[in-house]
């Protein structure tokens, strides 16, 4: 009697793919929340000498432009405008860690969260795949 080694069955690349890119792009666009918000406080409150209302107008905003999703949707296309969204939260997650300096970071970590909201609704939104 021999016996086989028990094997999964292969995923398609393309499956792969459709898992992985909203995977990795939430866990990067989740890093640069967790980052954006004591980089603010350090650098814009510590340094510059922010009042506290100004901090929260300031994430206001960053919040706020993330409603311009739909706008840029239809500007730029659904396929351009997620591929913007997914690439630009990548690439500013990967300046981040090459940029020592914390008022770049405090620049960079705000745009990369602007992305990251842009990226929820344009997946969610995006048509099914059979």
């Amino acid at each position: 009697m021999t016996t086989r080694a028990f094997t999964l069955p292969r995923a398609p690349a393309a499956a792969v793919a459709e898992l992985a890119l909203p995977a990795l792009t939430v866990t990067f666009g989740l890093q640069l929340l967790r980052l954006m918000i004591p980089t603010v406080m350090s650098v814009y409150r510590d340094r510059l000498g922010a009042p506290l209302v100004s901090l929260g107008l300031f994430a206001f905003g960053v919040f706020l432009l993330g409603l311009l999703a739909a706008p840029v949707a239809r500007l730029l296309g659904p396929g351009r405008a997620l591929a913007l969204a997914a690439g630009g939260v990548a690439l500013v997650r990967l300046v981040l860690q090459l940029v020592p300096d914390a008022l770049a970071r405090w620049l960079l970590a705000p745009v990369g969260v602007v992305l990251f909201l842009w990226f929820v609704p344009q997946w969610l939104a995006r048509p099914a795949t059979p």
